[in-house]
């Protein structure tokens, strides 16, 4: 009987060990370890389902970044070899998407949605999968495809063994990342979309018909736990119009189901209470609150009620659709919410027409991910005029705050402003200013926005300059003369704009790492109104301004700048990277600075010789290497976005670290002369000390739980209760 005892003890004890160790090893299950990825992966545009541009390898470190070297480069296709297969397109060549990395095989598309697969160890090219597509059909059959032809691409998404691309014309398009067949490619996503017929494109030169949609944004992202892919469409960027929307497909059905449908702006023929139904959810920046009360944030509730009624009037003109999701989702896959950017309302060039403040251009906007169903909404830029919008990547992260670990979103706007924002609520955490950004004081005293402009639309100049617009007041909301026509006053575009530019976030070291322009600076003269697609008397040259570019080092728990590094009339356009303590920031002037993450100095500049507009990529080899991935060609056509010149070819080029490492340098010491005092004895001692120059040894460590310790030690202790127990029954 007393040894029954024992067995049944010792099983338990065996049990909670084991079920300790199940808990080591599976913790954290849809935590930040499944957002992070594995040290062999860069699966998505920012490296992960965060959208962190983060990667946990642990080979290229600030002691041996110096010796990177180009192992291999593959040059991509002159456009002339396009042939027939984009029937009615203005190709733009090269690309400027992030490459992809899973399980050894490098993935990465062009600007004409072409996709390329390496073996990224020998530089093989395992498969292409080359787009055919009639636009000239599609716009036929469907009219509301129009503006840019086909523009660049921002990059690919792998989810369950699948690659996705951003949607040209409202498709959606899956490739088999083994096979490079293309499984699915599903069209007119954007016929037939409730509420978009019947805009007013009178002052288009004619053009009379439905919201223009396209938008080659971002790819979509899959909400693992459901398996349901969500994508924007549509919207406008440059001179469209039409209503954009976020929708959800299920991934069980092939074709994909769509389950839900989200928009982002009320239908064509008006919504007076758009702005009303969600307004208990959301936020407002106010700048003005922000410099003379510090406010980071303004609830939807505070504002007066008469600043929301009526919030984008009757949309029915060119000037009216809020753009296209912009950058990277994050997922949550443990609560289910996936969060995004989006741009501003359309037409750059002069949005007067709209009352404001335009909900949901130029915010962050969070959707049950199963639902659609709208969760929080934080408007960055109120009645958007310039183009501030909330670009690119939504960044995820943990960070310590009061003690605790919280949730957080990171967004950075054009505006060359940063928040971080309690992913549970959408509160401002904390606003980051660049200061070589910060608002001008004018003569009379009054502070105006970042423009070098004299705005002359008339009326309160608190008020005047695009992007500084205060929900709080009626006058600047409702209230202008102007509204409802076109001004055609002198008018600032685009007064300042801080670069297109990801963020990166290191969770090693809490930091936000973010790479902003002094700004792309030109005015535009409206007046006369010259229509869509017009962009008025730009007196600014991109090619030709000189801009500096500030990367700057943010404590994610604080808002306070850890380091910062200067770039002198260096354009910026793309994004940074950070890895065990290595930020790359690639730049126009063609070079990748390669810096310190603890101090921000320059470890080296990789030279790649043509103006780089997209960030690299880590990844590793099927032998265990990390490799930097950097792609080059610009692709803009004309001249210049953001100082980054003409578009060109260009190539993707990897580089690693040597295969045989120089012998580490050996630094002889003498130690002074110790003196050891003994009994009735002096000794002097000489010793010489052999050091080598640091190389840091990494040592995996298995985290586990708090659970597991627990778990551990009442293991222990009922091994220690069960032995006495049997020694007494033995006695």
């Amino acid at each position: 009987m007393n040894h029954r005892y024992f067995a049944i003890v010792l099983t338990i004890v065996l049990s909670m060990i084991l079920l300790a160790s199940s808990l080591t090893s599976q913790s954290d299950v849809f935590s930040i370890a499944e957002a992070q990825s594995s040290k062999a992966n860069w699966d998505h545009v920012n490296g992960n389902h965060w959208a962190q541009n983060w990667s946990p390898q642990t080979e290229i470190s600030p002691s041996n970044a110096h010796l990177l070297e180009l192992n291999w480069l593959f040059p991509f296709p002159h456009s002339s070899v396009a042939g027939d297969r984009l029937i009615g397109a203005g190709a733009q060549e090269g690309s400027i998407a992030p490459p992809l990395v899973v399980d050894g095989t490098m993935y990465v598309a062009t600007n004409w949605r072409d996709i390329y697969a390496f073996d990224l160890e020998t530089g093989d090219l395992l498969w292409i999968n080359e787009f055919t597509y009639d636009i000239t059909s599609a716009q036929a059959k469907n009219p509301a495809f129009g503006g840019l032809t086909l523009g660049h691409i921002h990059g690919l998404n792998y989810d369950n063994g699948l690659l996705w691309t951003s949607n040209l014309y409202c498709t959606v398009r899956a490739v088999d990342a083994k096979t490079g067949e293309t499984r699915f490619m599903t069209e007119d996503q954007c016929l037939d979309i409730p509420g978009n017929s019947g805009y007013d494109w009178r002052h288009s030169g004619g053009y009379t018909g439905v919201g223009k949609c396209n938008i080659a944004s971002h790819p979509g992202s899959v909400y693992r736990k459901e398996n349901i892919m969500i994508q924007g469409f549509c919207g406008a960027d440059l001179n469209w119009g039409g209503r954009m929307f976020m929708r959800g497909y299920d991934m069980d059905y092939n074709p994909p189901k769509e389950v839900w449908t989200t928009f982002m702006q009320p239908p064509a023929e008006g919504d007076p209470d758009w702005a009303l139904r969600n307004c208990a959810k959301g936020w407002f920046f106010s700048y003005p609150a922000f410099v003379e009360e510090g406010r980071t944030g303004i609830p939807c509730s505070e504002v007066p009620e008469e600043n929301l009624i009526n919030d984008w009037g009757v949309p029915k003109h060119w000037s009216s659709a809020v753009s296209a999701q912009w950058g990277q989702q994050a997922i949550d896959e443990e609560l289910g919410i996936v969060y995004f950017g989006t741009g501003n309302q359309g037409g750059w060039a002069n949005q007067t027409w709209i009352p404001g403040p335009n909900l949901y251009a130029g915010s962050i906007v969070a959707l049950d991910a199963k639902t659609g169903e709208m969760v929080w909404w934080y408007q960055h830029v109120v009645r958007d005029m310039v183009e501030g919008d909330s670009s690119w990547n939504t960044v995820m992260a943990e960070i310590p705050w009061n003690g605790m670990q919280k949730k957080v979103l990171i967004k950075l706007s054009t505006t060359g402003i940063i928040w971080m924002h309690d992913a549970a609520t959408g509160e401002a955490l904390w606003v980051f200013e660049a200061p070589h950004l910060k608002s001008r004081i004018d003569s009379d005293g009054v502070r105006r926005g970042r423009t070098g402009c004299v705005p002359e639309i008339g009326g309160e100049p608190r008020t005047q300059d695009g992007y500084w617009n205060d929900p709080m007041d009626h006058w600047d909301m409702q209230g202008k003369s102007w509204l409802n026509e076109p001004s055609t006053d002198f008018f600032c575009w685009m007064p300042v704009r801080a670069g297109e530019s990801d963020v990166a976030f290191d969770p090693e070291r809490n930091l936000v790492i973010a790479a902003i322009s002094d700004g792309w600076g030109s005015k535009n003269a409206v007046g006369p109104f010259c229509g869509i697609g017009c962009r008025a008397a730009i007196s600014g040259d991109y090619a030709s301004t000189a801009m500096n570019t500030t990367i700057h080092a943010i404590d994610a728990s604080t808002g306070d700048t850890k380091w910062s590094f200067f770039i002198d009339k260096v354009a910026f356009r793309g994004g940074v990277i950070v890895s065990n303590g290595v930020v790359f920031a690639p730049a126009a002037d063609g070079f990748v600075y390669v810096l310190n993450a603890d101090t921000g100095t320059l470890i080296d500049k990789l030279n790649v010789g043509v103006a780089l507009g997209a960030q690299p990529t880590l990844g590793t080899t099927s032998s265990g290497r990390a490799v930097l991935i950097q792609t080059n060609g610009v692709g803009f056509v004309g001249g210049g976005l953001g100082g980054l010149g003409a578009a060109a070819s260009g190539s993707i080029m990897i580089y690693g670290l040597p295969d045989i490492m120089p012998e580490p340098e050996i630094i002889i010491e003498r130690v002074e002369v110790e003196k050891i005092v003994e009994v009735e004895k002096e000794v002097e001692v000489e010793r010489i000390v052999e050091v080598e120059k640091e190389v840091p040894v990494e040592v995996e460590v298995e985290r586990i739980s708090p659970l597991s310790y627990v778990i551990i030690g009442l293991g222990v202790i009922l091994i220690v209760v069960s032995g006495v127990l049997y020694q007494r029954n033995k006695q």
